[in-house]
């Protein structure tokens, strides 16, 4: 099923990893939180990150849209792997 494993790099990507960073950051260690805390923190750092893209510049969430339509097979676009690391470095 290649379409959960790329859901899985994706929540991996954008919500995990800049949740883990954060809380890393802040001092504590991984046996003082847990994961409902890294999904919390991932999590508003993904959408902080979308309203600043979406006030930065206008097309990046219909392109970031478009990408995951192509990538999970349902339109007939290309993956533009450019908004996905831009996405990506802004969280981090």
């Amino acid at each position: 099923m290649p379409g959960f494993t790329l859901a899985v790099m994706l929540f991996i990507l954008f919500i995990f990893t800049p949740g883990s960073a954060a809380l890393f950051i802040s001092g504590r260690s991984s046996s003082q939180y847990s994961l409902r805390e890294t999904f919390a923190i991932g999590s508003l750092i993904f959408v902080a990150a979308f309203l600043f893209i979406n006030f930065w510049q206008e097309n990046a969430i219909k392109q970031f849209i478009d990408t995951m339509m192509a990538a999970a097979g349902i339109s007939g676009g290309i993956i533009n792997i450019n908004i996905i690391s831009e996405i990506f470095m802004i969280e981090i």
